[in-house]
Protein backbone atom coordinates (compact mmCIF):
# COMPACT_ATOMS: atom_id res chain seq x y z
CA UNK A 1 0.00 0.00 0.00
CA UNK A 2 1.28 3.44 -0.90
CA UNK A 3 2.73 5.42 1.99
CA UNK A 4 0.40 8.29 1.07
CA UNK A 5 -2.61 6.01 0.85
CA UNK A 6 -2.09 4.85 4.44
CA UNK A 7 -1.89 8.47 5.59
CA UNK A 8 -5.02 9.45 3.68
CA UNK A 9 -6.88 6.41 5.03
CA UNK A 10 -5.99 7.50 8.55
CA UNK A 11 -7.10 11.05 7.76
CA UNK A 12 -10.40 9.79 6.33
CA UNK A 13 -10.99 7.73 9.47
CA UNK A 14 -10.38 10.83 11.56
CA UNK A 15 -13.03 12.68 9.56
CA UNK A 16 -15.48 9.79 10.04
CA UNK A 17 -14.77 9.86 13.77
CA UNK A 18 -15.58 13.60 13.90
CA UNK A 19 -18.91 13.03 12.17
CA UNK A 20 -19.76 10.18 14.55
CA UNK A 21 -18.91 12.33 17.57
CA UNK A 22 -21.13 15.13 16.25
CA UNK A 23 -23.98 12.67 15.67
CA UNK A 24 -23.59 11.47 19.25
CA UNK A 25 -23.59 14.97 20.70
CA UNK A 26 -26.65 15.93 18.65
CA UNK A 27 -28.48 12.78 19.74
CA UNK A 28 -27.63 13.46 23.40
CA UNK A 29 -28.65 17.12 23.29
CA UNK A 30 -32.33 16.31 23.85
CA UNK A 31 -31.78 15.99 27.61
CA UNK A 32 -30.96 19.65 28.30
CA UNK A 33 -32.90 19.79 31.57
CA UNK A 34 -30.85 17.06 33.20
CA UNK A 35 -27.89 17.96 35.45
CA UNK A 36 -24.55 18.48 33.69
CA UNK A 37 -23.00 15.23 34.96
CA UNK A 38 -26.01 13.23 33.68
CA UNK A 39 -25.84 14.89 30.25
CA UNK A 40 -22.11 14.26 30.07
CA UNK A 41 -22.52 10.59 30.97
CA UNK A 42 -25.33 10.16 28.41
CA UNK A 43 -23.13 11.75 25.79
CA UNK A 44 -20.10 9.61 26.60
CA UNK A 45 -22.07 6.35 26.45
CA UNK A 46 -23.94 7.31 23.28
CA UNK A 47 -23.31 4.63 20.60
CA UNK A 48 -22.22 7.26 18.05
CA UNK A 49 -19.69 8.70 20.48
CA UNK A 50 -18.37 5.25 21.34
CA UNK A 51 -18.12 4.39 17.64
CA UNK A 52 -16.33 7.68 17.00
CA UNK A 53 -13.78 6.92 19.70
CA UNK A 54 -13.25 3.43 18.28
CA UNK A 55 -12.71 4.85 14.79
CA UNK A 56 -10.22 7.34 16.28
CA UNK A 57 -8.35 4.38 17.73
CA UNK A 58 -8.20 2.68 14.35
CA UNK A 59 -7.13 5.94 12.77
CA UNK A 60 -4.29 6.20 15.26
CA UNK A 61 -3.04 2.72 14.37
CA UNK A 62 -3.06 3.63 10.67
CA UNK A 63 -1.34 6.92 11.47
CA UNK A 64 1.48 5.06 13.22
CA UNK A 65 2.00 3.03 10.05
CA UNK A 66 1.99 6.21 7.96
CA UNK A 67 4.52 7.86 10.28
CA UNK A 68 6.83 4.88 9.90
CA UNK A 69 6.88 5.47 6.13
CA UNK A 70 6.69 9.27 5.79
CA UNK A 71 8.68 12.20 7.06
CA UNK A 72 6.77 13.98 9.82
CA UNK A 73 7.26 17.30 8.03
CA UNK A 74 5.24 15.86 5.12
CA UNK A 75 2.78 13.66 7.02
CA UNK A 76 1.55 16.08 9.64
CA UNK A 77 0.54 18.92 7.30
CA UNK A 78 -1.45 16.33 5.31
CA UNK A 79 -3.78 16.08 8.31
CA UNK A 80 -5.21 19.43 7.25
CA UNK A 81 -7.01 17.54 4.48
CA UNK A 82 -9.37 16.30 7.21
CA UNK A 83 -10.80 19.87 7.27
CA UNK A 84 -11.91 19.37 3.69
CA UNK A 85 -13.49 15.99 4.38
CA UNK A 86 -15.29 17.14 7.53
CA UNK A 87 -16.61 20.30 5.89
CA UNK A 88 -18.01 18.41 2.91
CA UNK A 89 -19.48 15.69 5.13
CA UNK A 90 -21.01 18.32 7.43
CA UNK A 91 -22.72 19.97 4.46
CA UNK A 92 -24.13 16.62 3.32
CA UNK A 93 -25.05 15.06 6.66
CA UNK A 94 -25.93 18.06 8.81
CA UNK A 95 -26.99 20.41 6.00
CA UNK A 96 -24.44 22.99 7.15
CA UNK A 97 -23.93 25.86 4.74
CA UNK A 98 -20.50 26.31 3.19
CA UNK A 99 -19.49 29.90 2.47
CA UNK A 100 -17.39 31.15 -0.43
CA UNK A 101 -14.57 31.90 1.99
CA UNK A 102 -14.68 28.33 3.27
CA UNK A 103 -14.58 27.01 -0.30
CA UNK A 104 -11.58 29.21 -1.04
CA UNK A 105 -9.85 28.06 2.13
CA UNK A 106 -10.55 24.41 1.33
CA UNK A 107 -9.14 24.87 -2.17
CA UNK A 108 -5.97 26.35 -0.66
CA UNK A 109 -5.69 23.37 1.70
CA UNK A 110 -6.09 20.91 -1.18
CA UNK A 111 -3.47 22.80 -3.19
CA UNK A 112 -1.08 22.76 -0.24
CA UNK A 113 -1.50 19.02 0.29
CA UNK A 114 -0.89 18.36 -3.41
CA UNK A 115 2.35 20.35 -3.22
CA UNK A 116 3.41 18.40 -0.13
CA UNK A 117 3.03 14.95 -1.65
CA UNK A 118 4.85 15.80 -4.89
Amino acid sequence: MSKYLVAFFSIALTAVAQILLKLGVVASASTTLAPVHVRLLRTVINPFVLAGLAVYGLSTLCWLIALSKLRLSVAYPMVSFSYVLVTVASAIIFREAITRNQILGLCLIITGVVFLVR
